[in-house]
């Protein structure tokens, strides 16, 4: 008898020391279970570092600091890069728009915009502005002065020393004054305004229409051609220095300023002034 009750004390014992094993290991399990699995680990650590940098980069910016604008100009910069005709064919476009809707409100003092007199501005700046200028200032150029890649990307000090370079600079400079202007744009730009012409006469028929311009033209093209050199001379000095993806972009945004000027003095004849002289 006392022999049985010494063996189911000791069995009893065994059974506590094995539940007190137990309760002490479970707390070592405890943190197992609450990692993270092994793949999702690293990617926790690395989002944690990377919004560590980014929390650091925010808090070295200066309050008021151009440097978020200065990042912003750089992907615009970098987008036209990479896009250059895209990019200068979009700027041509709407800023002809831009331009025609200014003088519709700011100069003739329309209160509501003529929309059908804007999509025939839209179309001129897309086609001539955009697509034909894109053919000639930079597919063209580039064959006829082979030098001027070289020329654009440089520095003001390797252009100064580029003899081959400004001879395809004023050569550039040139052409555009003796045949693209006079030639080209000039009849296109007279030949476009005859569609904004109320004159039933000269509406009557298609031959009507560049009679007219025809005459337009040559009526003015001393006029034109000294006022376009005496503005333009100096805007393309910059403009045909520039790297080749800039050259369009900045020639739009030069000739938007050229007709407001043409707004301010020639504000009776809207049409035209709608139409910058593009060079």
């Amino acid at each position: 008898m006392l022999s049985n009750s010494r063996v189911m004390l000791k069995a009893a014992g065994q059974q506590a020391r094995l539940g007190a094993g137990r309760w002490q290991a479970a707390p070592a399990r405890l943190p197992a279970m609450r990692s993270p699995p092994t793949a999702l680990a690293p990617r926790a650590k690395t989002f944690k570092t990377e919004s560590s940098k980014l929390r650091n980069v925010a808090s070295s910016v200066p309050s008021g600091s151009t440097l978020g604008a200065s990042a912003g100009l750089g992907g615009l910069l970098a987008l036209m890069q990479a896009n250059p005709f895209t990019a200068q064919v979009t700027i041509a476009t709407c800023k002809t728009s831009l331009a025609d809707i200014i003088v519709q409100k700011r100069v003739e003092g329309a209160e509501q915009i003529d929309w059908r007199r804007n999509m025939l501005f839209i179309m001129f700046g897309g086609a001539y502005l955009g697509l034909f200028q894109w053919f000639v200032y930079v597919r063209l150029f580039q064959r006829l002065f082979p030098a001027m890649d070289t020329f654009c990307n440089q520095t003001m000090r390797e252009k100064l020393k580029n003899k081959e370079g400004i001879r395809a600079l004023l050569g550039q400079i040139a052409l555009d004054f003796t045949f693209v202007q006079p030639f080209l744009y000039f009849p296109v730009f007279y030949s476009f305004k005859t569609l904004l012409d109320t004159d039933p006469e000269v509406q009557a028929s298609l031959a009507n229409r560049f009679s007219s311009a025809f005459a337009k033209w040559r009526a003015n093209l001393f006029e034109d051609n000294f006022g376009m050199c005496a503005f333009w001379l100096p805007m393309d000095l910059i403009i045909y220095s520039v790297p080749i993806y800039l050259r369009l972009p900045l020639n739009h945004a030069v000739s938007f300023i050229w007709c407001c000027i043409l707004s301010i003095f020639r504000g009776d004849d809207a049409p035209a002034v709608a139409i910058d002289e593009s060079a």
